[in-house]
């Protein structure tokens, strides 16, 4: 199956494109800077002028997958769309897999992820999850401890809004994955 074509079932097939998926993997190295194109067009976009159907859910997902780290910033930003974008290319499905995928292809650079946290904009479920992506890569030594538990410090006087909204359920959950002393504000 050729590029095209496999953009194409990505894209348009109904139910799961299996055979795009494997033809994709078995191209992963022609499908990346393609993929990463993809996301790169549809992010430069107006969003009025967004398609309604992309290949986007499960371009996301195979970078993933392939732990692409060239990918990591061009997801970010697609991260950090509207909500109703959002919702039109991943459905709920972003809740449960964004930060595994965005931790599968972290670059060392902890900004985006940043970012996406500190983004009032930005959907609140995908940031609570950069929260927990952001302690995977911790625990797994790919970003100094000390250094994610002091942006999370730092993070509570920044994150908006200061009401209800679900980053600050993550924000809170994971203190023991930054070290000793956690990430909890000091409040004297």
């Amino acid at each position: 199956m050729d590029a095209g074509k496999i953009l194409h079932e990505l894209t348009h097939i109904d139910g799961l494109p299996s055979e795009a998926l494997k033809a994709a993997s078995a191209q992963r190295s022609e499908m990346v800077p393609l993929f990463v194109e993809e996301i790169e067009t549809y992010l430069a976009l107006d969003p009025a002028a967004r398609p309604k159907q992309t290949p986007l859910f499960f371009i996301f997902h195979l970078l993933g997958e392939w732990r692409e780290k060239a990918a990591y910033r061009p997801l970010a930003r697609l991260l950090r769309i509207p909500r109703r974008d959002v919702d039109a290319i991943f459905g709920d499905g972003i809740t449960t897999t964004s930060h595994r995928v965005m931790a599968s292809v972290f670059d060392g650079d902890p900004e985006p992820l940043y970012d996406i946290i500190l983004d009032p904009n930005a959907e609140q479920f995908i940031r609570a999850g950069m929260c927990e992506a952001l302690a995977m890569v911790a625990v797994r030594g790919e970003l100094d401890r000390a250094v994610a538990g002091r942006f999370l410090r730092d993070a509570f006087m920044e994150l908006q809004p200061q009401r209800q909204n679900y980053v600050w359920v993550a924000w809170h959950e994971r203190p023991e994955n930054f070290g000793p002393e956690g990430f909890r504000p000091r409040l004297h």
